[in-house]
């Protein structure tokens, strides 16, 4: 009964943010909801014939413990999804050199950066298990990429580093319960608007003060990524940026990493919605959140080669 402990716990606010998202689908399906009232960790879902399915934060037994895991390992998703005929970004894993160890690969950062030239810079590296936007980075030069598998190595702590290629189109995550599609929505990346009198640097420290009064956060001006995506754009930390312009902080869109998000459940078109039922099932899953980048209009029969599925969630949250 003691409060989690650890750098994976979930902060207070994410939690009782996951734990009405839970509560707000269940009773859109006509599912009570029990949530233990000390420490909103841990709660009960009760179906209308009797069937009790019980959740620890983000973690429900809907899905299998296999397909679970497999969704949660990016690169098995990926391959599977492909195999299935699903358009995903072109990419490829590599190891850290304790894993490289144990199952005899050469599989590593050289190897890793022959194969990112080979797609064409830039390309996104990302860290194999983690979720939430932690670790991804769009990177550019030697330099950079170097630095962003350390880091993924290092103080990430995973021993898989994906490299994928750059695919255009907005950002998308539809989350699915049994075949229907509970909620949807589009995320936007982390961005400031000048105001013809701040730099750079204050309008994100000024942003995250902001996020911070939500209980969100997101990434300062001295983190690498930022400085990256900056670097790109041309933008230095300390440039005034005039009244109305829109600047781009980050690559991905992740709204724990300062992204913004706005539903689009009601738009979504029909061969959209049996797109995402269908690879959820195909998949062996009953809950998830998928999430695409999509080159048209959700409202739109959808156009061969407009959809690129990025990743599942088997434990989608509110981000």
């Amino acid at each position: 009964m003691a409060p989690d402990e650890g750098p994976g716990a979930i902060a207070p606010s994410e939690r009782e943010q996951a734990m009405d998202m839970i509560a707000d689908i269940a009773r859109e399906l006509g599912i009570g909801v029990e949530i233990e009232p000390l420490h909103r960790r841990v709660g009960c879902l009760i179906f209308p014939d009797g069937r009790r399915s019980y959740f620890r934060g983000l973690s429900l037994d809907l899905n299998g413990l296999a397909s679970s895991h497999l969704a949660r390992d990016k690169g098995w998703a990926l391959h599977f999804l492909r195999e299935l005929g699903y358009t995903v970004p072109r990419g490829d894993a590599f190891y850290s050199a304790e894993l490289r160890r144990r199952i005899g690969s050469t599989k590593d950062v050289d190897a890793a950066w022959a194969f990112a030239r080979q797609l064409g810079m830039p390309v996104i590296v990302k860290p194999n298990s983690k979720s939430e936007g932690v670790g991804v980075a769009l990177v550019a030069t030697k330099r950079d990429f170097y630095r962003a598998m350390r880091v993924i190595f290092g103080s990430i702590h995973d021993d898989v580093a994906l490299v994928e290629e750059v695919v255009a189109g907005r950002d998308y995550r539809i989350v699915v319960v049994d075949r229907e599609v509970v909620s949807a929505y589009e995320r936007r990346p982390f961005a400031i608007v000048g105001d013809g009198r701040a730099t750079v640097a204050e309008l994100v420290a000024a942003r995250q003060r902001e996020l911070e009064l939500t209980a969100r956060h997101a990434p300062g001006i001295t983190d690498y990524r930022v400085q990256m995506f900056l670097r790109r754009q041309r933008i230095p930390a300390d440039a005034v940026l005039p009244a109305g312009r829109l600047v781009r902080v980050l690559q991905n869109a992740n709204l724990s990493t300062g992204g913004d998000a706005v539903d689009v459940t009601d738009r979504l078109g029909s061969d959209l919605l049996r797109l995402s039922i269908e690879i959820v099932a195909r998949m062996g899953l009953r809950l998830a959140g998928v999430d695409m980048l999509i080159r048209q209009e959700v409202d739109q029969p959808l156009r061969p080669g407009t959809v690129t599925v990025l990743e599942l969630n088997s434990s989608p949250g509110p981000r």
